[in-house]
């Protein structure tokens, strides 16, 4: 009975990842239709965060969606004049890709821990992928957040308060300093 509850389970995770990767496929191609203004981009980031909303359910394929459809909707929000508070509510997608791949290689390491001498080095080759694409989805998360940094710098004056947004996964804070001292200028 557990291993039919097991298979059953991983069926129906099996069908919600590929419903969630064709949800952000729908997203990717919509973002790529349609023009980018203010109300459109605010639109986008509300479909996107909704799409990632639970990390588990992210598959690989949809996971480099995810990405995707988040540094489109960054670059659009350049031409769109999206507040830096509403661009940043679409980190949380970048937070839930980084949140899916980091869940599943510790999954792999448990299983490795656990596994006997003989499936070891069948799971151990499974990690060395899986490290492989956790480096892979780190480093494109890592372009993805300098570009938001990037835009957001652009649209935040000297001296103005930082933008923050703190996710589990990371941290960003974006602040543009004065060239000159103005607590001496009288």
């Amino acid at each position: 009975i557990g291993s039919d509850t097991c298979s059953r389970n991983s069926t129906q995770l099996l069908e919600k990842q590929a419903l969630r990767s064709q949800v952000i496929r729908g997203i990717q191609n919509l973002v790529s239709l349609e023009d980018a203004d203010q109300d459109t981009v605010t639109g986008w980031i509300g479909s996107v965060v909704s799409a990632a909303q639970t990390p588990n359910e992210l598959s690989e394929e949809g996971i480099t969606s995810l990405l995707d459809t988040v540094e489109t909707v960054i670059r659009s929000s350049t031409q769109s004049k999206v507040s830096p508070a509403v661009l940043g509510s679409v980190l949380r997608s970048l937070d839930a890709s980084v949140q899916a791949k980091s869940s599943k290689h510790r999954a792999l390491l448990r299983r490795l821990q656990s596994t006997g001498e003989s499936d070891r080095a069948h799971t151990a080759r499974h990690l060395e992928v899986s490290s492989a694409s956790l480096n892979s989805t780190l480093a494109r998360t890592e372009e993805i957040l300098a570009l938001y940094r990037s835009v957001v710098s652009d649209s935040v004056l000297p001296g103005q308060k930082a933008v923050t947004v703190v996710l589990p996964q990371f941290r960003v804070s974006v602040q543009t300093l004065s060239l000159i001292d103005t607590s001496t200028v009288a």
